[in-house]
Formats: C-alpha cells, structure tokens, sequence
C-alpha cells in the first residue's frame, strides 16, 4: 500500500516539475495547469449530472463565453469522458440543450483579404504615401519594394489592383514624381552674326588663298593631261 494519498503525489508531482529546468517554458506551463487541474479535483471524482450543468453555467457566468474542450478537466469542469458518462451527451450537444441559441449560431467569417475593399483611388492614396514616404535617388520599383512598410503590398500588387500595368503608369496615375523630374535643363544657343577676330580674319585669308592655289594647280594638271 502506498504511503502516499492520490493528493499527495500530485503535491510532490507538482513541487518536482516547478524544480526541472530542462522543461521549456511553455511546456512546463501547460503541464502545471493539467497537473493543478487534477489537484483541483481531487476529493470530487464522483460529479453528477446536476453538478455538471450547474458548473457549466457557473463557467459561463465567471468568463463571459462557453466552454471548449480545452476547458474541461482544469478544475472547473470535469474531463471530456466524466461528461459523456454522466450526461450521454458530448459537451457540445450538451451546451445546446442548455444554451439554444448555439444551435444557430455562427462564428463571424474572417475577411479574405482586408484590401479587397479599397477602392482605386485609395490604393492610389496608399501608393503615394508609401512612395513619397520613402522616395530616395535611384527611386524605382525594386527599389519601392526593398524600402515599403512591412507588411504593405509590392507596386505589382498596387497595380493590379489598380488596372496599371508598369510602373511609370502607377506613378502617373499617383501623381507622384521622383527628386528633381520634371525639370528640364534648357540648353541655350547663342548665333553670332559676325565676329571682328584678327586671327579669324587671318585664317580666312589663308583658306582662301590655299582654295585659290589648289584650283591653279588643278588647272595646270589638267593643261598637261590634254597635251600628253
């Protein structure tokens, strides 16, 4: 016979576990809520049908919600399986007949996807932000996608939903501009009508005089061809 009551070893059960360091974190935490679960229930193993509603009640009154399953054998409730053989129902079909109106309840679909309701002019708004946000030289695409918010869709995305295929139409769409653009250097051509130069005037003498030089020597070229 052990010298030990069932209240007992857990008591030294738990004061063994709460000592180990090797256990992780949180398995440790879940095994001291199983293990205070039990100890919580010691000397009432023996639940009736009437305990078990009332207690379900009680539950639901101190939390504000049902109870699930992984509520069940912590103290407040009894195991899954103490349930079905006290009251031949599982908790679920067990609640609804204490609770009808979970018969038709149902739990709030999730969004698929949050941007789905944006409409153009917002993602365009979004996009500006973003853009004007982190706009840096050497601003592009690549760029927009290293630098964006965490979590914020890439311009592809942005301009699929917006109808616009590359990324210059997203940002004329935007209204958005890269650091400088738009201002167009103006190149200014000065024509001179006449410039008074010695020197141009001297180099204009000396190609005139070769242009006169060579047609001489072209004509006595051709002089001498015609008699030859």
């Amino acid at each position: 016979m052990s010298i030990y009551s069932f209240k007992q070893a857990l008591e030294v059960a738990v004061q063994s576990i709460e000592m180990r360091d090797d256990i992780p974190p949180g398995t440790k935490r879940d095994i001291m809520r199983c293990m205070h679960g039990l100890y919580a229930q010691v000397g009432r193993r023996c639940w009736t049908k009437e305990e078990i509603l009332d207690a379900i009640h009680k539950f639901k009154d101190n939390h504000g919600r049902y109870p699930t399953l992984a509520d069940l054998n912590m103290g407040e409730l009894p195991s899954e399986y103490v349930i079905k053989a006290r009251c031949n129902h599982s908790l679920r079909t067990l609640l609804i007949q204490e609770f009808p109106e979970l018969a038709f309840y149902q739990p709030p679909k999730k969004s698929g996807n949050f941007y789905d309701s944006l409409t153009k002019e917002e993602w365009l708004t979004y996009f500006s932000e973003q853009f004007n946000k982190h706009l840096c030289p050497g601003m592009n695409g690549r760029v927009y996608n290293q630098r964006r918010d965490r979590g914020t869709p890439t311009w592809h995305t942005i301009a699929m939903r917006t109808g616009d295929i590359t990324w210059r139409n997203l940002m004329k769409s935007a209204g958005v501009h890269y650091i400088n653009e738009g201002e167009i250097e103006t190149i200014h051509t000065i024509v001179v009508d006449e410039i008074d130069s010695p020197i141009l005037n001297k180099l204009s003498e000396y190609s005139s005089e070769r242009k006169r030089l060579n047609d001489e020597l072209v004509k006595i070229l051709t002089n001498q061809s015609i008699r030859a």
